[in-house]
């Protein structure tokens, strides 16, 4: 009689083994259909409680409307021996695999993200620097086509009482990618016939050409205008800038500018020295501003440079000084002259006057022009004490038939040009100083509605008896189990 292949324990032993094959076959199977699956329809959740590996839906909106490819240089050394360049580099990484993670459109990705170690790769770094005229490290330098913006360590925090509070690397790297994509270049007109400094001079002292070039690389176009030969301000005009007039402007000149601000919301930064008559009066009193042609004396030599240059560090607490108050930056400006608001200023209710910086406390405004320096002492009588403000902003607000306010124009004034020529404008704070001014006046500095993330740290103190402990119970002990677990499993088998 045959026996019953079912009851040979050699058929079972066979069916087992294949059985196990199968399972395993299968098993693998589905972790590369999951594999498959999650590379087309990828996904990421943060659990975290404040969504700090988030990006806002202001970003991500942004980001899917980008039309031409844009890069992300990250010009950071990968091995460095300052803790703080390791902690910015982890920040910047953690939020750029998120910007990575929504740059892809269509199965292309649109968004590219570069690490670049300057030390290490030096030649791609140079490259990169000839091509886009910059000569700083540890930056993010954003480009796309032949624009570019550079965005620095201090843009990336938020500093309160000289400690770091917040990262705004998702404010900043965001702004810089809509303003190289953008594709409407606003357009700056530069007022000449009156001795102003001019955009294609490259002297130190008398030309802008630096600041023509910074402008131009954040997608500005620049352009020179003689009101002489206009009968009004052209339409595409997003700022008018007057840089040191040596000449007075004419009546019909003012006029011009005047209907500019009032009737065209117009948007102006003027830069006036002590000594020459600009013929701007009235259209500063129109804007709640005064400026005096007098010079400020600073027997601090503390305060002043070898060269005789203020070194102003007051300023005052308006979104155009945040980073320069935050991160302790200086402005470097030439002789300067008293720029203030006009007491009357007070009576509109509409318009809105505000002091910018200022000279400080050993200052005083000097009013005998003629004096020498040997000769020069603070008079109670005549002179004026400081700190004395030079430089200030205004706006003016209109009111909608809802009753709901509308800025229309604004124009800032400093008492200094030396500020914005080819010699200072290199200086960082100055820089920080002008675009932030420029971003006011465009009215930019709302910087989209993105949350700035709160850095928090955590830090775990234990004893070494502890320590062992934990070795124990989370390794040693887990591992014990395990491996009593293959034996029993072992010798059940025998």
């Amino acid at each position: 009689m045959q026996s019953n292949q079912f009851s040979d324990f050699s058929f079972i032993r066979k069916i087992r083994i294949f059985k196990r094959i199968l399972h395993v076959i299968l098993s693998i199977s589905l972790l590369f259909a999951i594999n498959a699956i999650f590379s087309k329809y990828y996904q990421r959740i943060d659990l975290t409680k404040q969504g700090i590996y988030s990006l806002s839906a202001e970003t991500k909106a942004n980001i899917r409307n980008l039309k031409s490819e844009t890069q992300i240089n990250v010009l950071f050394p990968k091995e460095s021996n300052q803790p703080e360049l390791k902690q910015i580099l982890s920040h910047i990484k953690h939020l750029l695999r998120s910007f990575e993670n929504h740059g892809v459109q269509n199965g292309e990705r649109i968004l590219k993200i570069d690490y670049i170690d300057p030390f290490r790769q030096r030649s791609k770094a140079q490259k990169l620097f000839d091509q886009y005229s910059v000569n700083e490290e540890n930056i993010l330098l954003v480009t796309q086509g032949d624009r570019s913006q550079v965005i620095r360590q201090a843009d990336l925090y938020e500093v309160t009482e000289n400690k770091i509070t917040g990262f705004k690397g998702e404010i900043a790297l965001t702004s810089a990618i809509i303003n190289v994509n953008s594709e409407s270049s606003d357009k700056v007109y530069f007022i000449l016939g009156h001795g102003e400094m001019q955009i294609y001079d490259n002297d130190p002292n008398n030309g802008i050409s630096a600041l023509r070039a910074f402008l131009e690389k954040r997608n500005f176009q620049t352009d020179t205008l003689s009101l002489l030969k206009t009968k009004k301000i052209p339409e595409d005009a997003s700022l008018i800038i007057i840089a040191s007039p040596q000449g007075k402007f004419l009546a019909p000149e003012v006029d011009l500018l005047r209907r500019y601000m009032s009737e065209q919301n117009g948007r102006m930064i003027v830069f006036i020295d002590p000594g020459p008559t600009h013929g701007l009066d009235d259209l500063f009193e129109d804007w709640g501003i005064l400026s005096e042609n007098k010079f400020i004396y600073e027997p601090n030599t503390s305060m002043t440079s070898s060269s005789n240059n203020f070194i102003i560090h007051q300023f005052a607490e308006h979104p155009i000084n945040d980073l320069l108050i935050d991160y302790k930056l200086n402005a470097v400006l030439g002789q300067p002259r008293p720029v203030i608001k006009d007491p009357l200023a007070e009576n509109n209710k509409r318009l809105s006057v505000i002091e910018l910086m200022g000279t400080s406390q050993s200052s005083w405004i000097e009013r005998s022009p003629f004096a020498q320096d040997a000769f020069i002492e603070f008079n109670e009588k005549t002179d004026s004490k400081g700190p004395i403000s030079i430089a200030a902003i205004s706006n003016l607000n209109q009111n909608s038939a809802l009753d709901i306010s509308i800025p229309s124009g604004r124009i800032a004034v400093f008492g200094d040009s030396a500020l914005i020529n080819n010699k200072h404008f290199q200086i960082f704070g100055n820089q920080i100083l002008f675009n932030n001014t420029l971003n006011w006046i465009l009215d930019r500095m709302h910087m989209l509605k993105i949350p700035i993330r709160e850095i928090a740290t955590y830090q775990l103190t234990m004893s070494q008896k502890n320590a062992r402990q934990l070795i124990v119970f989370y390794a040693i002990l887990p591992l014990g189990i395990a491996l009593w677990g293959f034996l029993i499993l072992y010798f059940r088998k025998k």
